[in-house]
């Protein structure tokens, strides 16, 4: 289902194996360092239980709760009992001056695909939605897209802030 582009998110997607959680672990330390605060939403095709059988948590769940919130001294777990699509997950990271996204390929956010042309899969972005560059460790001439070194995150970081319309 389209979404409006949240005005601070921004996805990384790619084939599997292709390095975007990879790279999302090399970018957060580049927005760190200039002060930005910084979320990650991660699309899985697996089933979720973080909850543990005999928590007072998972006791609330079994009893019919829609979500549990736990709230500790460092960290807050959030279970839905029902899957989110991503604009309301977003909604949840809005203090967040950015939240870079992992999957989701067909959502209406600027995104970058990540390729590897040694993995012998074709590229996903045509037809896809707002896929705006290509991050890559092999260039590949591509007419209609940017390419952007996969191995310096620091101009990715900077690319996906002038896509986001956030000063460097």
């Amino acid at each position: 289902m389209p979404m409006a582009a949240a005005t601070n998110a921004f996805g990384v997607v790619g084939a599997s194996g292709s390095g975007k959680t990879t790279l999302i672990e090399r970018l957060i330390p580049v927005f760190l360092r200039s002060s930005r605060t910084v979320a990650t939403i991660k699309l899985t095709h697996h089933d979720l239980d973080m909850d543990q059988n005999g928590k007072d948590s998972r006791r609330h769940r079994l009893a019919g709760a829609g979500a549990v919130a736990l709230i500790g001294p460092k960290r807050t777990h959030i279970i839905h009992e029902a899957s989110l699509d991503l604009s309301h997950a977003l909604d949840h990271f809005a203090s967040f001056d950015l939240v870079l996204i992992e999957g989701f390929i067909d959502a209406q956010i600027p995104k970058l695909e990540v390729y590897r042309p040694a993995l012998g899969k074709p590229f996903r972005y045509p037809g896809k939605p707002m896929v705006c560059a290509i991050a890559t460790d092999s260039p590949e001439s591509i007419q209609d897209m940017p390419e952007l070194d996969l191995n310096n995150p620091d101009n990715i970081a900077d690319f996906i802030l002038s896509q986001l319309g956030i000063s460097a």
